[in-house]
Order: structure tokens, then sequence, then C-alpha cells
């Protein structure tokens, strides 16, 4: 399983930039979110819902799910 994101496995000069930046924790390259990424965005939309806990998996899941769309969005079509 997955390994779930808590504060204390974020540094602190990365939590003001969690939510507002995405785009400084991916690679422009890059065919996937990497885990960090995941991890990062998970604790961004825990600090967005007010530090309430108990929803790990959730923002986990959502965090995939953002970053892989973000992803898609970036790839250009492949030409036919």
């Amino acid at each position: 399983m997955a390994k779930s994101p808590n504060k204390s496995s974020v540094p602190a000069e990365l939590r003001d930039v969690l939510i507002s930046t995405p785009e400084r924790r991916l690679e422009p390259s890059a065919d996937f979110p990497t885990h960090e990424s995941i991890e990062l965005r998970a604790y961004g939309i825990y600090v967005e819902r007010g530090r309430v806990d108990g929803h790990d998996v959730e923002d986990w899941l959502q965090a995939e799910c953002d970053l892989l769309a973000e992803f898609a969005s970036r790839r250009k079509p492949i030409a036919a």
C-alpha cells in the first residue's frame, strides 16, 4: 500500500507552495506523477480542508487523480 502523506513527511519550506504551485513539483518531461508529487498534493488537499484528520486515503487518491489529469492535459496528441 502507498505511503500516506503526513505533516512530518513534508518539509516546512514546501508547505506554503503546495496548493498554489503544482507545476513546481512536476517534471514536464515525465509521463506520470512521482510519489513525492502525489504526497505533496495530498498534503495540500489536507491543508485546504483545514487539517481535518481521517481522510488520508481519500486525499491520496484525489491527489493521484488531480495529477494524472494534469499530466494528461500536457501530453501532445500522437499524430496518426
